[in-house]
């Protein structure tokens, strides 16, 4: 199954690094219930951490539409 989400594309990226919930908001600088609450789509990240998700999945997440805006709008999230 391809991620489609970004809360799936963290999930699958901490458990191909075999990290648990807790060692992934350990480097991503927030706590464990905010993890859980992106992995099952409950909240979004705030653009703050868009440089810190960028880097822990290794190259940028997937955007999330196909218009110009939502593509800006991704970009800009991404970049922080």
């Amino acid at each position: 199954m391809q991620p489609e989400t970004l809360g799936q594309q963290l999930k699958k990226r901490r458990m191909d690094l075999g990290l648990v919930q807790r060692e992934a908001a350990m480097e991503l600088g927030v706590c464990v219930e905010t993890i859980r609450d992106w992995e099952h789509g409950r909240k979004e990240p705030r653009k703050r951490y868009g440089p810190a998700i960028r880097a822990f999945l290794g190259s940028s997440p997937l955007p999330s539409g196909d218009s110009l805006p939502d593509r800006l709008r991704f970009i800009r999230w991404a970049l922080g």
